[in-house]
């Protein structure tokens, strides 16, 4: 009888002893997951973020791009209607300048 209770003690430093292994175990393969994992997230992160970044930039160049064109075809018209006034006075000089018969 006298057996039984250091018996049992060791049992439970047993039990005891194979969860703190349980548990190391279970940390190092978090740990060995979760390093790799965090330094993934972060690069994730970090790309989603340049792509927003270029993403606006585009936005941004798009719409300069519109203004741009939006003035060039506005000088385009202007010049397109100096160019008829010019053709249409060319035209008047040219019928002045015929011989009349």
């Amino acid at each position: 009888m006298i057996n039984a209770p250091v018996e049992r003690r060791s049992m439970q430093r047993d039990w005891l002893g194979h969860i703190l292994q349980t548990l190391v175990i279970l940390v190092m393969i978090f740990a060995g997951i979760g390093v790799p994992f965090a330094y993934w997230a972060s690069g994730v992160t970090e790309k989603v973020a340049s792509l927003s970044i270029k993403g606006d930039r585009a936005d941004h160049d798009i719409s300069e791009l519109r203004q741009t064109q939006t003035l060039i075809t506005n000088q385009l018209f202007e010049v397109n209607k100096v160019m008829t006034r010019i053709d249409t006075q060319l035209e008047g000089i040219k019928d002045g300048l015929r011989p009349k018969r």
